[in-house]
C-alpha cells in the first residue's frame, strides 16, 4: 500500500506491489486462518490495476468518506430529519468560509527567534515553516518535525531556519551513515525507508531541496526523545505520505 499510496513508487514499482498482493492473498489462508478469504482480501489482487487505470487510491477509495462520518455527526442535533439537518449546517458552513476566506499564502512562517546558527547566512530565523502542506520545525522544539529527505537522498535534521532576500534556507546535520532498515521484500532504501545514524557538521541548504518530511524514530530509549543522542544512536526514517513536493 505505501507503493500504491506514492506516485512516484507507483510509477516505479507496481508490478512488484501486484506480486505481493498475490503473494499475500496465497499464503493469507494458512497464517491467518479460513476467516480471512473473504472479498476485501480477495479484491487486493485487483487494486494495483484499479491504481493504474484511476491513480492514487485516495483519489477512488471510500476511506475519506467513512472516516468523515464521524464530523458529520456534530451537524445532528436531534433525531429525525437528519439529512435536512446535515444540508442546513453544510450550507451555513460554506457561507461562512466564503465571506472570510482569504487567499492561503504558499509558505507561513512562525516562531521567530535570534539565537540559532546561520552559517553566516543573514536574515530573519524562525522555528516553524509551512512547506508543501507539511509543518517543519528546527529539532529543538519539536523534534518530530525536524527531519527531511532532501532531492539527493540525504537525509537532514533542522537545526534553523532562515529566510533573506535570497530564498528561504534550512540549517541542519545530514546524517552520515544510511542503511537499509530491511531487505524483504525488497530492500526498504527503494521505498526511502533508512536506518540512521551518525550526524555530520552543520550546513545550509535551500528550501526548495526539500524532497519529502520524515518520520523518525529512535531505535532505542523505547522510542523515546528525551535524553536520545541522534549523532550516537541509531533512528529509523520513514517517508510520511503526501509530504512530497
Amino acid at each position: 500500500m505505501r507503493i500504491l499510496l506514492d506516485s512516484k513508487l507507483r510509477s516505479q514499482f507496481s508490478e512488484d506491489a501486484h506480486e505481493l498482493f498475490v503473494k499475500f492473498v496465497k499464503r493469507s489462508y494458512s497464517v491467518l486462518g479460513a476467516s480471512i478469504v473473504i472479498f476485501n482480501v480477495h479484491h487486493l489482487l485487483h487494486l494495483v490495476a484499479e491504481c493504474n487505470l484511476h491513480g492514487d487510491p485516495e483519489d477512488f477509495s471510500c476511506f475519506k468518506y467513512e472516516n468523515h462520518l464521524g464530523h458529520l455527526k456534530h451537524f445532528l442535533a436531534a433525531p429525525g430529519r437528519s439529512l435536512q439537518q446535515l444540508i442546513c449546517r453544510l450550507i451555513e458552513r460554506s457561507l461562512a468560509a466564503a465571506s472570510t476566506a482569504a487567499p492561503a499564502p504558499t509558505q507561513l512562517f512562525k516562531k521567530p527567534h535570534t539565537f540559532g546558527s546561520t552559517l553566516g547566512c543573514n536574515g530573519e530565523q524562525y522555528s516553524e515553516t509551512h512547506f508543501a502542506g507539511s509543518k517543519i520545525h528546527v529539532a529543538r522544539d519539536k523534534p518530530r518535525d525536524a527531519f527531511v529527505l532532501l532531492s539527493s537522498g540525504k537525509i537532514v535534521v533542522i537545526d534553523n531556519i532562515v529566510v533573506n532576500n535570497s530564498g528561504t534556507y534550512i540549517i541542519g546535520r545530514q546524517f552520515l551513515n544510511m542503511s537499509n532498515y530491511f531487505s524483504f521484500p525488497m530492500p526498504s532504501s527503494l521505498l526511502d525507508i533508512y536506518k540512521v545514524s551518525s550526524l555530520g557538521p552543520l550546513q545550509k541548504w535551500n528550501i526548495d531541496k526539500i524532497s519529502k518530511k520524515l518520520s523518525y524514530f529512535p531505535l532505542v530509549n523505547d522510542g523515546d526523545f528525551d535524553g536520545f543522542n541522534w549523532s550516537e544512536n541509531e533512528g529509523l526514517c520513514i517517508p510520511i505520505l503526501h509530504s512530497e513536493v
